[in-house]
């Protein structure tokens, strides 16, 4: 028997269903509420039912191991049984992982691990409704990419030093378009890629943000040095890197090239910390949070799904303001 995963379409239900004889081992046991004796019940059959899934040892040892965990902080909560499951209760979830740290790097936990974790309360939803109906994930949670380092929030002070190896030459113009959308609105990198020139409302100084396959469309106030960043750019540099029909930012604009460049511009500044395009929307947050503005408003800002997506800079700015280096 492979012991990799069948990369088969397939119905958890229909499976259980196919294979009467597998329900006892899901329903041997009814529990009033969420004690060692249920997680432990909760974790072997989940643990049964992944191998009859044809998941690979090393696999169901993690993600068992997870569940396990997530078990644990529902009964934080006090959860006394699955059905009391809200999406409440999966954000605050997310919200622990964020503020979780590596052992062995004493970081935060990387968006990936961060990303498989909740992979895992998914499929183990997956599981409780199949076998009782019980659907513990009904929501949709945002993982906030690495912030591996707090090195990688840049200070005011070197977000100017940035904006001072800047000129009004073509190219200067458009660094400073760089800096304006990725850190000035606080831009994902493919949002600031699909900015087309209809998109910025000078009068009203709003940029609107056009929604992707994961985020919804918002509109992010654009303060006055940037609008005039994006005028002057537009009028003088924008024409001689032939744009397409509606292109705000054109040019090279793959992501490597930007950051590389923007990595140059740091080397220029005196900034010998490793920064990217997302380093430029995380400094901003803190910034923004650091200022007072409240947390909600950081979050339609960034365009998160939930709270909890932005809630890991208030840990940040905690770690910053006790180290003082901010």
């Amino acid at each position: 028997m492979s012991h990799r995963r069948q990369k088969i379409s397939f119905s958890p239900e229909k499976q259980i269903n196919n294979h009467p004889e597998t329900i006892g081992i899901f329903f041997d046991q009814k529990f009033k509420k969420m004690d060692i004796e249920m997680i432990e019940t909760y974790t072997k059959n989940f643990k049964t039912y992944l191998f009859r899934l044809g998941y690979a040892p090393s696999t169901i040892k993690h993600t068992v191991s997870d569940i396990h965990n997530f078990l644990q902080h529902l009964k934080t909560q006090n959860i006394q049984h699955l059905q009391e499951v809200q999406p409440q209760h999966i954000h605050v979830y997310n919200t622990y992982l964020h503020s979780l740290k590596s052992r062995l790097t004493g970081t935060g936990l990387s968006g990936k691990t961060i990303q498989s974790k909740i992979n895992n309360v998914r499929l183990f939803s997956q599981f409780t409704e199949a076998t009782e109906k019980i659907k513990v994930y009904a929501t949709k949670v945002e993982v906030v990419q690495s912030i591996k380092q707090h090195k990688e929030i840049l200070s005011l002070a070197q977000i100017k030093q940035l904006y001072h190896q800047t000129d009004n030459s073509i190219k200067g113009m458009r660094d400073k378009v760089i800096l304006g959308l990725y850190y000035g609105c606080g831009l994902r990198y493919t949002e600031g890629i699909k900015v087309e020139i209809s998109h910025i409302d000078y009068k009203k100084e709003l940029l609107y943000v056009a929604p992707s396959k994961n985020y919804h469309s918002r509109y992010v106030p654009i303060n006055k040095q940037v609008l005039s960043d994006f005028k002057n750019y537009e009028q003088y540099a924008r024409p001689c890197f032939n744009p397409k029909e509606n292109e705000f930012l054109a040019g090279n604009k793959s992501n490597g090239y930007l950051n590389k460049h923007l990595q140059n511009l740091c080397e220029k500044a005196g900034i010998t910390e490793k920064i990217c395009l997302h380093s430029l929307r995380h400094s901003i947050a803190t910034h923004l949070l650091q200022q007072e503005m409240p947390l909600e408003q950081i979050a339609q800002f960034l365009g998160h799904n939930s709270l909890s997506a932005t809630q890991i800079y208030t840990h940040i700015t905690e770690t910053l303001k006790l180290q003082g280096t901010q």
